[in-house]
């Protein structure tokens, strides 16, 4: 658990950090969890690069290296995204405040960037919110089954990304895409 991983004696020793100076900085692991959730909050912000519908660079393309800089976090950062998917949830309020609070920064990326799809023509217009719900759910089920379970051969980034993709472009139905089926 998020506890036994990050035991204060045994991680200041490894970094060879003095416990006067980690407590200078840090008010114990709710801190350093905080700290270490802006962040990657901000690197995952960094990761997304609106679209240049002008550029010579086909859209899908560029939506396509958006989604393998975002899973490239994941993948580089295995054990915060066992804190942040599996382990971390429940531990205490003031854990499950913070991971809504990422949650909501997360969907708040999601909406605006299906926002900016729209505007750009790019993306038909409906309801981002629940769009981009749906679109984090799959996001953090597919990082839980590609990066934390390890019990099948690894999944490749680039071929998750691009399924991904796929799925968030053309859904799951055959024939005539882009239909709205309210």
């Amino acid at each position: 658990n998020f506890g036994n991983m990050l035991t204060a004696t045994d991680r200041l020793e490894e970094a060879a950090v003095a416990r006067g100076t980690f407590y200078r900085y840090f008010d114990g692991k709710r801190g350093v969890f905080a700290a270490i959730l802006d962040d990657f909050t901000h690197e995952l912000a960094s990761a997304i690069v609106r679209v240049d519908t002008a550029s010579s660079v086909p859209a899908n393309q560029q939506l396509l290296e958006n989604v393998k800089r975002i899973l490239d976090l994941f993948y580089d950062n295995a054990d915060l995204t066992s804190v942040l998917l599996e382990q971390a949830a429940g531990l205490d309020e003031g854990f499950d405040q913070k991971l809504r609070a990422f949650d909501d920064e997360v969907l708040g990326l999601i909406e605006r960037s299906l926002d900016v799809g729209v505007a750009l023509g790019l993306v038909r217009p409906g309801p981002t919110r629940l769009r981009a719900v749906f679109a984090l759910g799959a996001m953090k089920e597919a990082m839980v089954h590609a990066v934390l379970r390890t019990d099948g051969p690894p999944t490749d980034r680039v071929w998750l990304a691009q399924r991904f993709l796929d799925f968030a472009l053309n859904g799951l139905l055959a024939g005539p895409r882009g239909r709205d089926l309210t």
